[in-house]
């Protein structure tokens, strides 16, 4: 039994090892496989390798740019054939640019979007200048297009896209005088994945390059979506076509000339109040506006499909940006809420129903001509200020009262100011302002503004000392000023700074004043005794044209007066011939008479 049992065992390590040294099977599957799949330019194909134990290997042939075309187009992916003959220039061994029309004959253009396995990205200036055709094709490689690129082509009926995004983006490039020669579709119609686009909706999030649409004719409506934040100057300039425009609520600048000679638009939405007032329609280099926002068509913005016409600004809208409500002739009130600091310039220019204008304390800034009407003949104009000393401060440089403003502080009509400690230089926040009967300047002001009190009403003016300058046209038209009181150090006083005060009778001019300007006192035909300091050197007759002047208190010696001299244009000279005599007194009674002449 035991020596069964050995034998046993003997024969199972004989077989083990036997087996061990048989050799392990590996798989050969060779290099040429079977195709079971072709590539082609919508797919990836499939090569099958088989081993003679036959099991399988499966690899990806990589999708190529080999197309299927028929009459001119691929049959797999609907890509149009490329036109054959264009002249390329390498560009740093990176990329392609279409330098001339070469030998290709086509009318219908189609730019390739690679060429000879390098990307197409550029079109050269003066590509296709004067060239015979009638269509283009963009692709979605092209990212610049240099300027005069499409020069007198003015045969272009149609421009082809498949995508929308990199079209956007494409940098349209301009000579200085920015006229668009490099977009083909200045005078045609455009096509996306091959339908007419009339409605155009921004793709989310997408911005629009300076250009990108100028002179489209099949343009009926552009909606922006949200995302969309940027409008590149002449974005859509001459898209004579174009009706409506829908702005979403993330547009935070639109370019100069955006929509310049649109005069279609029939309609402009808003998101809101708040997101409109966030654009930027303006162009601090240039200072240009007329044609960036599209309301100057309209004359009305639209929100939740009705004319504004009643406006309330809320507080989170810190600055209302210039030129939002420009021409906005529905608008017939405003209220800033409190937190409102800063209103752009124009931002409520010439809207021609605009009578109702509410401003809170936190005010600041209004910009130039913020809420100025030239319109002079429309309804009186209520302006409800919270602070008188916050409207002083931020309306230094601006007009904003017309000759039919009446300002209420409180509820009641404003007549008196005093001007607030801290103004160095007192601006035109009155200028016009024919309520105004009393003004009170405190210490501090150091400059009288040109024009800062002109056609107001008031009765008597005290100049506080620490004034040095009064500017041309300071007040101007005052009739009911009868007196005015100057301090000893003021040097300058303007041109035209007292004419057509009718009812000032007398005025001295303090010692350091040494120049009496042009017309300084025009058309003061009540005005009869003027004093002067020896400090005069110079007096500009025609400031006494139209006036009731005969006689000069100088308080100088009559050697001082001969060195002062008589100035006098020549289309003056026959007004002052008006002017009989103007006596001139000295020190010790001595009397001199000189021809105004």
């Amino acid at each position: 039994m035991k020596k069964a049992f050995v034998t046993l065992l003997i024969s199972l390590l004989f077989l083990a090892s036997c087996k061990a040294e048989i050799p392990e099977h590996i798989c050969s599957f060779g290099t040429e496989g079977e195709v079971v799949r072709k590539a082609n330019c919508t797919e990836d194909g499939e090569l099958l390798f088989v081993c003679e134990c036959g099991k399988e290997k499966r690899e990806v042939i990589p999708r190529d740019d080999t197309h299927d075309y028929a009459d001119g187009k691929c049959t797999l992916c609907g890509k149009i054939k490329p036109s054959e003959g264009l002249k390329m220039k390498l560009i740093n061994n990176e990329y392609y640019s279409v330098s001339r029309l070469g030998d290709c004959t086509d009318k219908d253009i189609v730019i390739p979007d690679t060429y000879e396995g390098l990307p197409v990205k550029q079109i050269e200036r003066n590509a296709f200048l004067r060239a015979d055709i009638e269509s283009v094709y963009i692709p979605s490689s092209i990212q610049t297009i240099k300027a005069s690129a499409f020069a007198q082509c003015k045969n272009i009926k149609s421009v082809y896209i498949n995508d929308l995004v990199a079209f956007m983006s494409i940098d349209f490039q301009v000579d200085k005088d920015h006229v668009c020669k490099s977009n083909p579709l200045n005078g045609a119609v455009l096509y996306l994945c091959g339908e007419l686009v009339t409605d155009l909706v921004t793709p989310e999030g997408a911005q629009i390059a300076p250009f990108a649409f100028f002179g489209c004719t099949s343009i009926k409506k552009v909606t922006f979506s949200e995302g969309t934040t940027h409008v590149g100057e002449y974005a859509f300039a001459e898209c004579t076509a174009l009706e409506t425009v829908r702005f979403s609520s993330t547009v935070e600048v639109v370019g100069i000339y955006a929509f310049d000679g649109c005069e279609a638009i029939k309609e402009v939405h808003a998101a809101s109040v708040e997101s409109w007032c966030q654009i930027d329609f303006w162009d601090e280099k240039s200072a240009v506006y007329a044609s960036s926002n599209p309301i100057r068509y309209t004359n009305t913005l639209l929100i939740d499909g009705k004319p504004v016409t009643e406006i309330v600004i809320p507080g989170s809208v810190s600055e209302i940006k210039p030129l939002v409500f420009y021409l906005c002739n529905t608008l017939t009130s405003v209220t800033l809420e409190e937190g409102v600091r800063v209103v752009g310039t124009r931002a409520f220019w010439d809207c021609e129903s605009l009578v109702t204008v509410t401003l809170p304390s936190t005010i600041e800034s209004i910009g130039e001509a913020g809420f100025l009407n030239l319109n002079q003949n429309i309804a009186t104009q209520r302006l409800n200020i919270a602070s008188v000393d916050s409207f002083i401060k931020a309306t230094q440089n601006t007009d904003i009262v017309q000759s039919n403003t009446e300002i209420y502080h409180g509820g009641e009509l404003l007549t008196s100011v005093v001007i607030p400690f801290g103004i160095k230089t007192l601006g035109i926040s009155f200028a016009g302002y024919k309520h105004l009967t009393e003004i009170i300047i405190n210490g501090g002001v150091e400059e009288i503004a040109d024009g800062a009190l002109r056609n107001t009403s008031i009765a008597s003016l005290n100049v506080p000392e620490g004034v040095t300058k009064i500017g041309n046209a300071a007040f101007m038209g005052c009739d009911a000023l009868t007196e005015v009181i100057l301090p000893k150090s003021l040097e300058t006083i303007g041109i035209s700074a007292f004419s057509g005060c009718t009812s000032l009778r007398k005025i001295e001019l303090p010692e350091k004043i040494d120049t009496i300007s042009e017309y300084l006192f025009t058309g003061c035909k009540n005005l009869h005794t003027v004093t002067l300091h020896p400090s005069i050197r110079t007096i500009n007759l025609n400031a006494f044209i139209n006036t009731g002047v005969k006689k000069i208190n100088y308080l100088g010696t009559r050697d001082d007066w001969k060195n002062v001299s008589t100035r006098v244009s020549s289309k003056d000279y026959n007004e002052l011939k008006q002017i009989d005599q103007i006596i001139v007194y000295g020190y010790a009674d001595e009397v001199e008479t000189t021809k105004a002449g």
